[in-house]
């Protein structure tokens, strides 16, 4: 499991108090005569909260049917093997089958997970295969035939695995978020006098626009403890398959 606090972390949030400090201390006040009644950052800050909110719930969606596409595809990777089990064929096919298993298994569980589409070939040697199967008993065939639908439904769970490697969120979305961000803060500094309070306020601004920013990016990338830890369940898995 991972750490519920890393050193990463804690130097991330030390970071965006000290940019928000630097902001607040070496910006200068800008001395304006009268600044317009129209110049409200708090239209803005709305605003971003709100871009926030829906890229994160978008960011977060990815995340959770990436991870459902994991255990739904390793859950059928066992069914395969508690199938064959109860066939009553070859051995020389049942213990293929649970080779080119194991091979892509172990593959997965080894390499970078961002070169998940390249165990595409493992997995076609494998289900040919399944497909090579003669089934010659009725039981036999019923089996089969709920195989090759666990086969199927595992070539579907990767497409869409494949797919949520991806990051939702565009370039361009990334440009527009960001500026939306940097128009906020100079909003702020718009506004800001030489009083303790404001200087307070527009510290705390700052850094609540780039904790949200932050959160985001965090969210959005796959880390390297995240791929570890999708590595480590296809590892796992094929330990369980080796057992048996």
């Amino acid at each position: 499991m991972n750490r519920f606090f890393r050193c990463s972390y804690v130097l991330r949030l030390l970071m965006i108090g000290f940019l928000g400090f630097v902001l607040v201390t070496w910006v200068p006040v800008f001395s304006f005569e009268k600044v317009p009644s129209t110049v409200n950052p708090l239209y803005g800050v709305v605003l971003f909260i709100f871009l926030s909110g829906f890229l994160i719930t978008q960011t977060m969606s990815r995340n959770a049917t990436l991870q459902n596409s994991i255990e739904l595809e390793l859950s059928r990777t066992r069914r395969i093997m508690h199938l064959i089990e109860n066939m009553h064929v070859q051995a020389s096919w049942k213990k293929e089958v649970k080779k080119r298993i194991l091979a892509y298994l172990q593959f997965v569980g080894s390499n970078n997970f961002t070169s998940y589409k390249k165990s595409d070939d493992l997995f076609r040697e494998m289900t040919h295969v399944i497909y090579a199967c003669a089934p010659k008993t009725r039981k036999d065939e019923i089996l089969f035939s709920e195989l090759l639908c666990v086969t199927r439904e595992i070539a579907l769970q990767r497409q869409e695995l494949a797919r949520d490697l991806h990051s939702p969120i565009t370039s361009y979305v990334w440009i527009v978020y960001f500026l939306v961000g940097v128009i906020n803060i100079l909003l702020v500094f718009l506004v800001r006098d030489t009083s303790m309070l404001s200087s307070v306020y527009v510290f705390l601004v700052s850094v609540m626009i780039f904790l949200i920013a932050d959160l985001l990016v965090e969210l959005n990338v796959l880390t390297k403890s995240k791929r570890n830890e999708f590595q480590n369940l296809y590892a796992e898995n094929a330990q369980r398959v080796k057992k048996e």
